[in-house]
């Protein structure tokens, strides 16, 4: 600036404006120099003394949702956490899912569930408590021997057993939500009979 004395000029070539400019020449001070020291204090972490507990339980159910989290939480620990932080918590539960590739890591396995590369003794070890062997035997003849609709109907049911929300299983499969659903709802209103209309196809012969 001061090789030609012109601010204006000076302050468009260092890309600032002709005000900052003059406030800097003023000062006698780089920008750096100029920062003021913060007097405020930080937000408090309200979360951090639960973190390791949150940790264990998205370990144990990795897509459990923020919101039914959070209010877990504030049931244990009433008074703890105002609901004007759930936004903050929910964020907190997107970055760790993350950072540990749940996603990626649940694309694989429904990948690999999706080839037949799961042997039938590890899915009876991972759903016998959730449904009978003989459902578990079903779904999963259904996923290496039946035609497509059938195979993403096993597909859709084991992925939802394991807690795999909707929205991720539709985007896995390549199936609309809404058929996700319909599925799902077959499944819990009529079981396997239902979901696969066996009852249906007897009737006919």
């Amino acid at each position: 600036m001061n090789k030609h004395g012109r601010v204006g000029i000076a302050s468009l070539r260092a890309g600032m404006d002709t005000k900052t400019g003059r406030k800097y020449i003023k000062s006698g001070k780089f920008p750096s120099k100029l920062k003021q020291e913060r007097y405020w204090r930080p937000q408090e972490d309200s979360f951090f003394e639960i973190h390791d507990e949150i940790q264990k339980k998205l370990q144990l159910e990795p897509f459990l949702t923020g919101k039914r989290l959070f209010i877990e939480f504030q049931e244990l620990y009433p008074g703890k956490f105002d609901d004007k932080s759930l936004r903050t918590f929910q964020r907190r539960i997107e970055s760790w899912r993350k950072s540990n590739n749940t996603i990626e890591t649940t694309k694989a396995w429904v990948q690999s569930l999706q080839q037949g590369c799961i042997d039938l003794c590890e899915l009876k070890k991972q759903y016998s408590h959730v449904i009978t062997e003989k459902d578990i035997i079903t779904l999963n003849y259904c996923i290496l021997f039946k035609p497509l609709k059938n195979r993403n109907k096993a597909l859709v049911m084991f992925s939802h057993l394991r807690g795999i929300p909707n929205f991720y299983i539709s985007q896995f499969l390549h199936i609309s939500t809404s058929i996700v659903k319909s599925y799902i709802f077959k499944f819990h209103a009529g079981g396997i009979d239902k979901l696969f209309d066996t009852s249906r196809k007897g009737k006919k012969k």
